[in-house]
């Protein structure tokens, strides 16, 4: 018998070293595990950073997705997924992962308001709408972001009262998001009360941007009339909508006018030099047959008035509005051509380089001149021998555009200024 109830405590102890051992491998596989959960997230942040990263959501992506799949997930780790695959347009699949991040906590207002966003950018404005209010009603931390954009969405389901209330709020929270009030101005409008709503719109517009002519007064002016034409978009009309499009417009299309752009007719044409030619570039060489469609290029260069019109600041070393700007890098003109576009509802852009240098040989008008529209170089460019070169002398720099004779398109400065 004693030797029996030996075996059954040894087997008890061995039973209870198993039990332990199990749950210390366990442990050790947690600690694991949740380390390497947190490298894969380090990880996956990382890469959903790098903005000049073209893949950076899809790598992000299969990073979140191996977390969700194979690791320890936390809440957050589906909202960040979700975000991802909306960032790819691929509305099912955020859909999905954003209803996994409500699902874990059905009052957790940024799960909501990441709904709202999705649902909104696909046209869902009644749920938009719901999972707003819901991100509202749950938030605790006065986060102004959702009373924001539930101003916005309350005006697609014809809910001015609420628009109003929600944009007060936002005020309250962050009194410098003055754009809000675009919202109000929109609240009013739908509650039939037009004096409200101008003077609401005027009065944002003259705190905000104490300049009428500035670019900022322009952009918000465009941002006001896009509010109006999605809201039609989604079924809402009002009497007034047309009265406030047409005013809008009439301001878009004073800038239209100030840029004139020339016709250059499509055509075949030998792009390039051949090594025998006078001052080459290497990269000019050899001449290669370069087919264009037709298009539209500017008369002049972008003077630093409409520069200044659509981006608000000046970065030009000469100041001048009736000059080129100058100083600025590509990405820049990026910016402004995304602006301008924004405002004008057409379609700039850079020309190439073959649509460039075939305008300034003078296209299908061309007399086959050394430079673009003359043989003499002073003729119709400002360069090194007619410019004041030392910048603490008077004439220093560029010069007004149009002031050298135009090629035969019409075109001026393309060899300098």
């Amino acid at each position: 018998l004693r030797f029996f109830i030996f075996l059954l405590l040894l087997s008890f102890i061995a039973i209870g070293v198993a039990i332990w051992q199990s749950h210390q491998a366990n442990e050790a596989r947690n600690v694991a595990e949740e380390a390497l959960t947190q490298n894969v997230r380090t990880e996956a942040e990382r890469l959903y950073a790098i903005e000049d990263d073209s893949l950076r959501f899809q790598n992000a992506a299969e990073k979140y997705l191996y977390i969700v799949n194979s690791l320890k997930p936390i809440p957050e780790d589906y909202g960040s997924l979700g975000i991802c695959y909306q960032n790819l347009k691929d509305y099912k699949k955020a859909e999905k992962y954003f209803l996994k991040y409500l699902k874990c906590d059905n009052s957790c207002p940024a799960a909501n308001h990441l709904l709202g966003q999705l649902y909104y950018e696909t046209h869902k404005y009644k749920k938009a709408y719901e999972h707003e209010l819901a991100a509202t009603k749950y938030d605790t931390s006065g986060n102004y972001i959702y009373w924001y954009d539930l101003s916005h969405y309350s005006l697609f389901v014809n809910k001015p009262d609420q628009a109003l209330e929600a944009a007060n709020k936002v005020l309250k929270l962050q009194p410098a998001k003055q754009d809000v009030e675009r919202y109000i101005a929109l609240g009013h409008l739908l509650n039939n009360n037009w004096k409200k709503a101008e003077s609401t719109y005027h009065k944002w517009m003259n705190k905000v941007f104490q300049d009428v002519d500035s670019a900022a007064w322009l952009y918000s002016t465009v941002l006001f009339g896009n509010d109006i034409q999605e809201l039609q978009s989604a079924g809402v009309q009002h009497k007034d909508f047309e009265k406030v499009s047409t005013l809008l417009t009439q301001a878009v299309n004073d800038i239209v006018n100030d840029i004139p752009m020339i016709y250059v007719g499509g055509n075949t044409f030998w792009m390039g030099s051949d090594k025998h030619m006078p001052n080459i570039v290497e990269n000019e060489v050899p001449r290669h047959s370069v087919k264009l469609d037709s298009y539209y290029i500017g008369k002049t260069e972008v003077t630093q008035k409409l520069w200044v019109t659509i981006m608000g600041n000046n970065p030009s070393k000469l100041v001048a509005e009736d000059h080129p700007v100058e100083n600025i890098s590509w990405l820049d003109a990026q910016l402004f051509l995304k602006r301008l576009n924004t405002i004008t509802g057409k379609n700039y852009r850079l020309p190439t380089e073959a649509e460039w240098e075939f305008a300034a040989r003078g296209g299908n008008k061309s007399k086959g001149y050394l430079y673009a529209g003359s043989d003499s170089l002073g003729d119709v460019a400002w360069y090194v021998h007619n410019t004041v070169l030392d910048y603490a002398l008077p004439g220093y720099g560029t010069h007004p555009v149009a002031t050298k004779q135009p090629n035969e398109l019409g075109f001026y400065d393309m060899s300098g200024n």
